[in-house]
């Protein structure tokens, strides 16, 4: 049997191959991959059309009913005072799911809230397979927009970032948002890319956006923005690493790796370009 230099026996094709295909076997599940739980908190790096910055995504320690259901709050905070407020609901069959988002910025508090909620991440994924969904968004100043959004798990892939080197999977995600006033016709759309890891959540994100504003049926104006995240620290709390640990055990073909995330704060590169917000002002970044 050849070994290599080191004294290795080389990996075949063939036990390559069947790695692999187990890998895509693996059901990416909320509760593995995106451990959004009371007081887990993460800190990235950003960069936001060139202009680096920082953020803190904590979530809090109460929740509140809401038609029966628990919803829990992630708060977002910029160095620049910036605030971001997020309702949210978690569910190992039905996800994580978004119900409205407060922001306050220099230019005031201003909110958006979807019937249905969004869901920032399905109950559970395949790799290949894709999950949508169709909601309304009604924004602070009365507008609505249709709202359509859609993710797929990619593969895996080894991540460097700041917080350390992970087995992440890679997840690409898709969101439309299509509102009207004032007789203008404002189509927002998003496209993510996310790297999440199992027990942690997001540890890297970058998004491209795309709006276009139509005035009397005819193209008006085109703008873009493009963002980007990395994780620099974290904590999860014992109880949450525990939930995610059972998980594996009961989930048949698991693996140890790396789950992904829907859009996440993402969505406010889409939102604030929606009726012509202020930068910040609507959303989550």
């Amino acid at each position: 049997m050849k070994h290599d230099a080191d004294g290795r026996r080389p990996s075949s094709p063939v036990c390559m191959d069947l790695l692999e295909s187990r890998l895509l076997l693996t059901t990416i599940t909320r509760v593995d991959y995106d451990p959004r739980m009371p007081l887990c908190k993460w800190v990235y790096s950003t960069r936001d059309d060139g202009v680096s910055g920082k953020e803190t995504v904590t979530m809090l320690a109460k929740s509140v009913k809401l038609d029966g259901v628990a919803i829990w709050e992630e708060r977002t905070e910029k160095p620049n005072g910036d605030r971001y407020r997020a309702f949210m609901s978690l569910s190992a069959t039905e996800g994580t799911q978004d119900h409205k988002e407060i922001a306050v910025d220099e230019d005031g508090p201003s909110w958006i809230t979807f019937q249905p909620p969004v869901i920032l991440f399905p109950a559970k994924m395949q790799f290949g397979k894709q999950c949508s969904g169709r909601t309304e968004a009604t924004l602070s100043a009365g507008v609505r927009a249709t709202t359509t959004y859609s993710s797929t798990a990619i593969r895996f892939e080894k991540v460097t970032v700041a917080a350390g080197i992970f087995s992440a999977v890679k997840i690409t995600n898709q969101m439309t948002m299509d509102a009207s006033q004032d007789g203008r016709r404002i189509v927002s759309a998003l496209t993510v890319t996310s790297w999440n890891v199992k027990g942690i959540g997001m540890v890297r994100e970058s998004n491209t956006s795309v709006t276009k504003t139509y005035q009397n049926g005819r193209l008006a104006d085109t703008t873009r923005g493009a963002e980007s995240r990395e994780l620099v620290s974290y904590s999860i709390p014992k109880a949450t690493q525990a939930a995610a640990k059972m998980s594996a055990t009961l989930q048949i073909g698991a693996r140890t790796g790396a789950g992904g995330l829907i859009l996440g704060s993402s969505r406010g590169a889409v939102v604030k370009s929606l009726v012509g917000s202020p930068a910040g002002a609507v959303y989550m970044e």
